[in-house]
């Protein structure tokens, strides 16, 4: 994050926060902003003793790089209205304005001088959860649609801050404007339906039904490379970056892998590791017949697996693979040995994750059974048993588990014990869903709905009408969702934290559909 190093203010914020709710809340400049002056203020409240520290602190930050006016000709009072002053902030009816109108209404923290700090903590995480439930269950987001690729499956969708890449069956990848709706680029060569995406910075690489991996650049929209080898469709990609997983001698980082690489998985029942190309390499477009003699780009194939590899994913020098086969698999990407083969499901395996800070994966089953395997041992360390479908979708994050399941339900556990903390209901099969620790996205029965991930209950109805809903991207803020309806598809975008100031309340919430170009319909 660009909010972690650099600055002294927010390197001791991210230091003191790890964890918590406001460190995934503060990841720009204008949320950071508003934190510190947030802490300050109740630090002022307690006395005029912290006043010096508390402007300083304020106006060492803000003049530092934020684009507002500067802070050192106002009185003490004024710096802590700073918002006021600042557009960035200055958002009405967002999260970021309730959250400070909750923090000035609130009253001194009765604590002890020792506990202060960690009091003022546990405030603002109580405070900013007040705001964000009540944003997510009043506020009514902007909602911008646009149709795309005519009435096809979208099998693929990212969202970036500023765009949105689908894939489709239609053998196209589209890339728009996440702010305008606007189609900027459609990525066409591919001869069969694309089943998976990648991006990294500039780079974009997809897998289809024609066997073949296709590596373009975003900024030109043109394929740079063609990689072949796979004999049947390229059913998943992840892209593994070098981190470091040891210390040599002389005290250098190990780094795995050393370069930049790219894993695809095939119902040919084969992973495949390649180098991943870079934006300026000369591009290659090689036959598949001489895929593994003269591609220089393709580095070891993995076989172990005896049907379709249904989902992967990789991290540093470990690759966790699940297939029809019944069976996970846990590779060395150095080596390209298997080093753990994990028995115990009995039906086909539709979904992996892979726990590396606690050197575990998890696995979701047709035999309507999730397992928590450890990495080091091979043991299945848990097997959560509940649901009475197949299990195809899994996330993990901020330390909660979430299965999405054809029995309609969604299931929260707790990961290290094995306890379903609650159960989200639907009325038909999960089709897709999406969580940020906070709340659920799930989509099914025509819907698209949003949970409360601690209670359970349903905060709202975000989409209704729907004949069905194929993909949802979510990251706390901005939801995207692929749908179909009316039996033709279309990309909806929820914003829940954008800039509402302009819009009369008549227009707030209003399903704006847009054309290509963004323009209103």
């Amino acid at each position: 994050s660009q909010l972690k190093t650099g600055h002294p203010v927010r390197s001791a914020i991210h230091k003191q926060l790890n964890g918590r709710l406001v460190l995934r809340w503060v990841t720009t400049w204008e949320s950071l902003l508003l934190y510190v002056l947030s802490f300050n203020h109740f630090l002022l409240l307690r006395g005029r003793a912290y006043s010096g520290v508390c402007v300083s602190s304020c106006r060492t930050f803000v003049d530092y790089d934020m684009n507002c006016p500067s802070l050192d000709n106002l009185p003490l009072e004024a710096v802590f209205d700073s918002p006021r002053h600042c557009s960035h902030i200055n958002t009405g009816r967002g999260r970021r304005w309730m959250f400070w109108q909750k923090v000035t209404a609130s009253p001194p923290i009765q604590t002890s001088q020792d506990n202060l700090l960690s009091s003022v903590m546990e405030t603002l995480e109580k405070l900013l959860q007040e705001a964000i439930d009540k944003m997510d269950a009043e506020a009514e987001p902007r909602h911008l649609a646009f149709r795309a690729h005519g009435n096809h499956v979208v099998t693929c969708l990212l969202l970036e801050s500023d765009m949105i890449i689908t894939g489709s069956d239609d053998t196209t990848i589209n890339l728009y404007d996440a702010q305008t709706g606007a189609l900027l680029k459609t990525f066409q060569a591919h001869d069969g339906g694309i089943w998976s995406l990648q991006r990294d910075g500039d780079i974009l690489v997809s897998g289809s039904t024609d066997q073949s991996i296709r590596v373009w650049s975003i900024a030109t929209g043109k394929c740079l490379h063609l990689l072949q080898g796979h004999t049947m469709t390229v059913r998943c990609l992840a892209i593994v970056k070098p981190v470091r997983v040891d210390v040599a001698v002389d005290g250098s980082p190990v780094m795995r892998p050393e370069v930049p690489l790219l894993v695809s998985g095939s119902r040919d029942s084969t992973l495949r590791v390649w180098r991943l190309p870079l934006a300026n390499d000369i591009p290659t477009y090689q036959a598949a017949s001489l895929a593994d003699v003269e591609n220089t780009y393709s580095l070891s194939v993995l076989t172990g697996h005896q049907k379709t590899i249904r989902a992967m994913a990789a991290y540093g020098d470990t690759i966790v693979s699940g297939s029809f086969d019944c069976t996970v698999r846990v590779w060395k990407i150095s080596t390209g040995d298997t080093v753990r083969l994990l028995t115990g499901h009995t039906q086909k395996i539709y979904s992996v994750v892979l726990d590396h800070e606690n050197r575990r994966c998890i696995s979701g089953s047709m035999d309507n059974s999730v397992k928590i395997w450890s990495l080091d041992s091979g043991s299945c360390l848990l097997s959560l048993e509940g649901h009475t479908s197949l299990v195809g979708l899994l996330q993990l994050n901020h330390g909660l588990l979430v299965s999405g399941a054809a029995d309609g339900t969604l299931r929260v556990w707790n990961p290290d014990n094995g306890a379903c903390q609650t159960i989200l209901q639907h009325t038909a099969a999960i089709t897709a869903f999406q969580h940020d620790g906070q709340k659920v996205i799930s989509g099914s029965d025509r819907t698209l709905k949003m949970w409360d991930i601690r209670t359970g209950e349903c905060v709202r109805d975000l989409l209704t009408d729907l004949n069905v809903v194929w993909k949802i991207q979510y990251d706390g803020k901005k939801c995207v969702a692929a749908v179909q309806r009316d039996n033709l598809t279309y990309i909806e975008v929820l914003d829940f934290d954008a800039v509402r100031d302009d819009l009369p309340e008549t227009s707030q919430g209003r399903r704006v559909v847009v054309d290509s170009h963004g323009s209103e319909i």
